[in-house]
């Protein structure tokens, strides 16, 4: 138990002091995800925590409509199940990005969590990406 938690802080750290933004904003832009600043990119794995990624799912079902968010979603089983699971439209689903598992490879490299939401925001060219993690939860809340 003791390995599992220094091995999951080491992760939680790792993720969240790559401080390799350029990079990210590269990835964004070159899978056509950038859109126009200011901007939050919620980057939410499905298959990942359970407690944080029902919070995200929260957060993206009052927010969807929003201009200032961009959802980006990955490690999923496919589109439908999404649509089933948070009582999302066609419509709905044309509002966010699903990313194949080749793809998302990629973003790790930049910060972004296999795990946990990843909150990256983009506002003047400051780039800040916050982990959502089970002790950041308020990064939600931050969000309104």
């Amino acid at each position: 138990m003791k390995h599992f938690i220094a091995l999951l802080l080491l992760f939680c750290f790792t993720a969240c002091s790559n401080n390799n933004h350029s990079d990210l904003i590269l990835e964004l832009d070159k899978n056509s995800i950038v859109s126009e600043p200011p901007t939050n990119i919620i980057f939410i794995p499905v298959r990942g925590c359970s407690v944080c990624v029902g919070k995200a799912f929260n957060f993206l079902k009052e927010h969807l409509d929003s201009d200032m968010f961009t959802y980006i979603l990955f490690n999923h089983e496919s589109q439908k199940e999404i649509k089933i699971r948070l009582h999302l439209t066609d419509m709905d689903l044309e509002k966010i990005h699903f990313l194949d598992n080749d793809i998302t490879t990629s973003f790790y490299k930049t910060g972004i969590s296999n795990f946990y939401p990843t909150i990256v925001k983009i506002h003047n060219d400051e780039v800040t990406v916050q982990v959502a993690d089970p002790y950041h939860l308020d990064y939600w809340d931050e969000l309104k």
